[in-house]
Order: C-alpha cells, then sequence, then structure tokens
C-alpha cells in the first residue's frame, strides 16, 4: 500500500510542478511590472485549456470539423459525418480489444460525389496507424481470398442482442456481395497468421450508407 502512495505522489507532483512553475513566473512578472511577459504566461494556461476543450469536441465546431477530417481522409471529400442510424459499441478491455460498428446515412448529393471522385488513394493512412497494412477502396463483391478479413470485420454474435442487431448484420453481408458498393480497411496481423485489428469501411449508393468498423484483439 505504502509504495502505491508513493507512485499517486509523484505523480500529483509531476503534474502540479508545471502549474507553480508557471504560477510562480506570472506572479513574479507582474510584481516585475512585466505587462507583456504576464500577458503571455497567463494566456498559455487559457490557450491550452481551449485545445483540450476543442479535442474533446466540448467547443462549438468542434464535432463538425472532426467529421469533415474524418470524411476526407477516407474519401478525399468535405462533408459532415452524423446522421447517424445504428451504432453497436461492445464492452472493451483495458487495451481497447473489443468491437465497434457505426452505420451513417448518406445524402443523394454526398453519394453522387463520392461515386464521381476517384477513391484510388482513399483512405489516407494515419500516422497512428503506421504499422497496420491498408487497402484502398474497390467495388464490391469482395474478393475469395479476404473473406478472412471480412469475417473478422462482420459483426459479432452480441450484436444479435440488440434492436435491429440483425438487420444490420444482414446488411453488411448485402453489401459487401452486392455489385457496386465501396470497401476499403486498415488491419493488422497477428504472428500466427490470423487478423488482429482492423478499421473496416463500407460504402453503399444503393443503401445511401457509410459503414465504419473497428475490431481489436
Amino acid at each position: 500500500m505504502i509504495s502505491d502512495y508513493i507512485i499517486i505522489g509523484i505523480l500529483i507532483l509531476i503534474l502540479l510542478t508545471p502549474v507553480l512553475v508557471l504560477g510562480f513566473l506570472i506572479y513574479w512578472t507582474i510584481k516585475k511590472r512585466k505587462k507583456i511577459w504576464a500577458s503571455v504566461l497567463i494566456s498559455l494556461p487559457v490557450v491550452g485549456i481551449l485545445l483540450i476543450l476543442f479535442w474533446l469536441r466540448l467547443l462549438p465546431g468542434a464535432d463538425a470539423y472532426y467529421e469533415r477530417k474524418l470524411a476526407r481522409e477516407l474519401t478525399g471529400i468535405s462533408f459532415r459525418i452524423n446522421n447517424i442510424d445504428f451504432e453497436y459499441d461492445s464492452p472493451r478491455s483495458f487495451n481497447g480489444d473489443g468491437y465497434s460498428i457505426y452505420v451513417f446515412n448518406l445524402t443523394d448529393e454526398v453519394i453522387n460525389q463520392i461515386y464521381c471522385h476517384s477513391l484510388d488513394s482513399y483512405p489516407l493512412h494515419p500516422g497512428y496507424r503506421s504499422h497496420w497494412k491498408l487497402e484502398h477502396w474497390k467495388k464490391t463483391p469482395i474478393q475469395v481470398n479476404e473473406r478472412k478479413i471480412t469475417n473478422f470485420a462482420g459483426p459479432d454474435g452480441e450484436i444479435n442482442k440488440k434492436l435491429r442487431g440483425k438487420e444490420i448484420a444482414a446488411l453488411f453481408e448485402k453489401i459487401l456481395h452486392e455489385e457496386g458498393n465501396y470497401y476499403a480497411y486498415l488491419y493488422f496481423m497477428h504472428s500466427n497468421d490470423d487478423v488482429g485489428n482492423i478499421d473496416f469501411f463500407l460504402i453503399s449508393k444503393k443503401y445511401k450508407k457509410l459503414i465504419i468498423v473497428n475490431h481489436n484483439t
């Protein structure tokens, strides 16, 4: 127990030290009447707090910014990904293992833009997935040698317990096997040649849907 308290104390000290140092510097600059430096030092925590709130999507416009950013990274086109039709998140373990699927409705305008735009170089490869492999958008139906991938990305059995779960699982399979849709994915293989982690994406003109899946094990 003593060691736990020591660790907590050290963490608190590490977190408080920059605050105490900044507070001292602000006090010192005000005392020395260095108004410009005092203003700069006072503004630093304010800017920091605003950036954190924006990153947490707690400021107006933050949601729209991140939705459009995701859309550009996925398709090269800027649009809001906010009209959600279905979502399912399994419980996640400490290291993030679990399954999530989100189904978004797309407007005719967005669908037409996507289908008139070249998707050959999308999605972009995000830096935080640099050790994962990327497959750019391809037209359905899926290839036979990718069945291991799509089986891993497909809705798990627990989704059937959720309202509309079976409907969404069936829709996922329909979009994969019907012609004229698009799919792409990033994935990481375990050492035993099994899929370990995946981000999987589907776009359907017929159903006007964007489906985003994340499955980690």
